[in-house]
C-alpha cells in the first residue's frame, strides 16, 4: 500500500520533526514521515503552508525563541495523543471489529460511527467536521497561555513568541489533519488503503490557519508596538542628529516676540 509522495528538502524535515510527525518507513502506509536519511517523505497535495512563501527554515528557527512557546508545544503535543486515541482512531477500530466504541465529541455529545453503513455521505461528513471543535479549543486554549506571559517579555521579544507559537499551531493542526488523511482513506478502502484516493484537507487546514493567524493578529494589535515606518524612521534620526538646532531656530525667534510684548 502506497502513496504518491513527494521529497522535501533538510529544512522542511527540520520542520516536520519539531512538530512529532511519525510514520512508517519501511513500507505500508505512510503519510508524514521522519526518517533517518536525508529527505523526508510527504502527501503528494500542497498544504496551504507551502503556497505562502514562507521558509520553513525561518519558521523551524523561530520555533524555539521562547520558554513558551516550547510549552505549547508540549501542550498541544499532549492535545494531539489524547484527540487521536479517543476520538480518532476509536473510528477505525470500531469499524473493524464491528463494534460501537463510545466517542464523545469536544462538546460532550456522543457520536456514532455508523456500523453497518458504509463510510461515505453524511456519515463521511460528521468524521471531517466533528474535530473542528476540537482544534478551535486547543487554539484557544494556547493563546490564552501565550496572553498570561506577554507582558511579562520585553516587547522586542513578543513578536518572536506571538510567530512562535503560530508556527507550532499551524503544525498541530495540520499534524490532525493529516491522521484524519490516512484514517478516512482505510475506512473507506476497507482494508485497502491503496484502492482509493486520499481526502485533500487543504480547505480544512487553511480555514484553522485564517483563525489562528486572526488570533495571533488580536494579540500583536494589543502587546506588539508597530514598526515605524520609513518615513517616521527618517524622523527620528533627523531629530536625533539636529535637535539642539532645532530647538535653537525655533526658540531664538520666540524669545525676541517673548520680549517685544513685555517691552512694549
Amino acid at each position: 500500500m502506497r502513496i504518491v509522495y513527494r521529497r522535501l528538502s533538510r529544512d522542511a524535515l527540520v520542520h516536520n520533526s519539531m512538530f512529532g510527525a511519525r510514520g512508517n518507513c519501511g513500507g505500508g502506509l505512510v503519510l508524514l514521515c521522519v526518517c533517518r536519511s536525508s529527505a523526508a517523505l510527504t502527501p503528494a497535495f500542497p498544504l496551504p503552508g507551502e503556497r505562502s512563501g514562507v521558509s520553513t527554515q525561518n519558521v523551524a528557527a523561530r520555533t524555539w525563541v521562547t520558554p513558551i512557546a516550547e510549552k505549547i508545544r508540549h501542550d498541544l503535543d499532549g492535545r494531539y495523543q489524547l484527540l487521536d486515541r479517543d476520538k480518532l482512531t476509536r473510528w477505525l477500530m470500531s469499524r473493524a471489529s464491528n463494534k460501537e466504541l463510545e466517542i464523545i465529541d469536544c462538546r460532550g455529545k456522543p457520536i456514532s460511527t455508523g456500523l453497518g453503513c458504509v463510510f461515505e455521505g453524511q456519515l463521511r461528513e460528521i468524521f471531517w467536521s466533528f474535530i473542528r471543535p476540537c482544534l478551535e479549543d486547543a487554539i484557544q486554549s494556547s493563546c490564552d497561555t501565550l496572553e498570561q506571559v506577554l507582558p511579562v517579555y520585553a516587547p522586542a521579544e513578543r513578536r518572536g513568541a506571538l510567530q512562535s507559537v503560530e508556527a507550532i499551531m499551524n503544525g498541530f493542526v495540520e499534524r490532525t489533519y493529516l491522521r484524519m488523511v490516512d484514517l478516512d482513506r482505510r475506512m473507506r478502502g476497507k482494508g485497502d488503503p491503496a484502492s482509493v484516493a486520499p481526502y485533500n484537507p487543504s480547505r480544512e487546514i487553511q480555514r484553522a490557519r485564517e483563525l489562528i493567524a486572526h488570533k495571533v493578529a488580536i494579540l500583536t494589535t494589543h502587546y506588539v508596538r508597530p514598526e515605524p515606518t520609513r518615513v517616521q524612521d527618517h524622523l527620528k534620526r533627523f531629530w536625533s542628529n539636529h535637535w539642539k538646532w532645532i530647538i535653537a531656530s525655533i526658540g531664538l525667534p520666540l524669545t525676541g516676540i517673548l520680549i517685544k510684548v513685555l517691552v512694549g
